[in-house]
């Protein structure tokens, strides 16, 4: 997939703010959404791209950090609180129980 169908895909999610904004990417993978949500957000923003793989190093635009953590977001406590949003482009069809799993993750936000 192209990074402009990508942005494409998520851009009414997105929520425009004028501060800069903290967003989770659970399941970034080759960071793809990453990037596609880097460029939607406002400068300063950071991107926490969680993945249980140690994916390649994955570039945002100037402005936007993307912090990756190789994690198993489905298994283990991520340490991250106080989210304007989180992403989940192609993951949660790997967790088993999907209702606790989605509970905990809004308590992030």
């Amino acid at each position: 997939m192209e990074l402009a169908t990508a942005i494409k895909l998520i851009e009414k999610g997105v929520s425009r703010m004028t501060r800069p904004q903290r967003w989770a990417d659970f399941g970034a993978g080759d960071g793809l959404f990453s990037r596609a949500l880097a460029s939607l957000i406002e400068a300063e923003s950071t991107v926490y791209a969680v993945d249980k793989n140690s994916p390649v190093k994955i570039i945002g635009p100037e402005g936007i950090e993307i912090i990756q953590q190789q994690k198993d977001f489905i298994k283990h406590d991520t340490g991250l609180s106080d989210l304007d949003g989180i992403i989940m482009a192609n993951s949660l069809h790997y967790a088993e129980e999907k209702l606790p799993l989605l509970k905990k993750l809004t308590r992030l936000i």
